[in-house]
């Protein structure tokens, strides 16, 4: 019916692709449904590297390009800015590390899932390349 559902995933999560023995941030699994001899495709994917592919687009640190209609106002920049990346040092090691953390719980966002959810599909539809050179 032209629709597939999506789930990010948390942690440093990559699939193998069968086919180019590449490691992808995405992978085609099958969705829990309560019918049977019925399959729902369900897109998995990296959830902090595509916020990291995303936010790199957004800033021009990439090669990929971003762009935004001049029509979208304040509300798409506040959902657009709803998490940063926190720096967490830890305490044995003293090895930082980044996470992605949201600016509050009432913070909106979902203008920015929509956004992490498009760059999936342009890279699952082969309009945004990942693979061997990657940034």
């Amino acid at each position: 019916c032209g629709w597939m559902p999506m789930k990010g995933r948390d942690g440093d999560v990559t699939w193998l692709d069968p086919k180019t023995k590449v490691r992808k941030p995405y992978f085609i699994s099958s969705a829990p449904i309560d019918r049977r001899n019925f399959m729902l495709g369900l897109l998995e994917f990296n959830g902090p590297l595509i916020k990291d592919i995303l936010d790199r687009m957004r800033h021009n640190k990439t090669h990929e390009k971003w762009e935004v209609t001049d029509i979208v106002d304040e509300v798409y920049w506040r959902h657009m800015d709803a998490e940063w990346k926190k720096q967490k040092i830890h305490p044995r090691t003293g090895r930082a590390t980044y996470e992605w953390v949201k600016r509050s719980s009432r913070w909106p966002d979902h203008i920015r899932d929509c956004e992490i959810m498009q760059v999936v599909a342009a890279m699952w539809f082969k309009f945004l390349n990942y693979g061997e050179k990657h940034d």
